[in-house]
């Protein structure tokens, strides 16, 4: 995605980032340009399969909407923005935040995250005040948390990615997250709406997959699944990976890697 890892820094001016449909105008018009360029040069066919992940989910479908000609499947793995913001009587944040058997976080450290995502200011951004030693640090853990039966040569390729991001500096894309979505990561605008992937005339199936410890909950993304004119016939689907979280690339990638082919296939 533009902005993270090793790729160009940009700056996105204020009146794009105040404004969610223009934000995500933005992001489309990179992606867009990107995959025609990748088209022009051969290296990607006029239609294809598409995947992301949580945001970059979000991302594709954008794409998906917008040139649905050139979509032959699309596969949404904890995908964000799919799930309305709940209208019911509940604190949606210690509901999120639950995934895990630890329970939701202290009061204060949620006031924390919200202030700060209220700010505009991203996870990354609170990062990036801390001391060198202590990121470095962080990072290690995550890493070895995370995935600690990987081969080491994949926990390198992580670490590089770790360290690009923060040496490289922040990007303007970066603020389209906390410009897209409310604190929570409930959309400004739903992919369920009809004019996105709830458009029940969509001509590509789609599928989504969540970990069974996911913090994100499933209720707009079957609603999509079950709207889409591929449902009937058994191609669009909703999956759950059992023991996974989020991150269901690492906590269980050959589970995901087969319902992505069986999906595609």
């Amino acid at each position: 995605m533009l902005g993270y890892g090793a790729s160009s820094r940009v700056e996105i001016k204020d009146e794009i980032l105040t404004s969610p449909s223009a934000t995500d105008n933005y992001q489309l018009s990179w992606l867009s340009a990107w995959m025609n360029q990748m088209s022009l040069n051969h290296e990607l066919p006029e239609k294809f399969f598409l995947h992301g992940h949580s945001y970059g989910g979000y991302i594709s479908s954008l794409f998906a909407c917008a040139h649905p000609d050139r979509i032959a499947a699309l596969f949404l793995n904890s995908a964000i923005g799919a799930e309305p913001e709940p209208q019911c009587e509940y604190d949606p944040l210690d509901v999120r935040l639950s995934s895990s058997h630890k329970g939701p976080p202290p009061h204060l450290i949620q006031q924390f995250w919200k202030m700060n995502w209220e700010a505009n200011r991203t996870p990354i951004d609170v990062v990036r005040v801390l001391p060198d030693c202590l990121v470095s640090r962080l990072q290690e853990f995550a890493i070895n948390e995370d995935m600690e039966c990987y081969p080491k040569r994949h926990r390198d390729v992580v670490r590089r990615y770790y360290n690009c991001m923060f040496r490289l500096g922040p990007s303007g894309t970066e603020k389209a997250l906390t410009a897209t979505f409310k604190f929570g990561c409930f959309p400004h605008h739903c992919l369920k709406e009809p004019d996105r992937l709830g458009n029940k005339k969509l001509p590509f199936p789609i599928a989504f997959c969540y970990g069974d410890q996911d913090w994100l909950g499933t209720t707009g993304a079957d609603d999509i699944v079950r709207g889409n004119k591929f449902y009937e016939s058994g191609i669009s689907q909703l999956f759950i990976l059992e023991g996974s979280d989020h991150v269901t690339y690492i906590d269980n990638p050959d589970i995901l890697t087969e319902y992505m082919i069986g999906f595609f296939n």
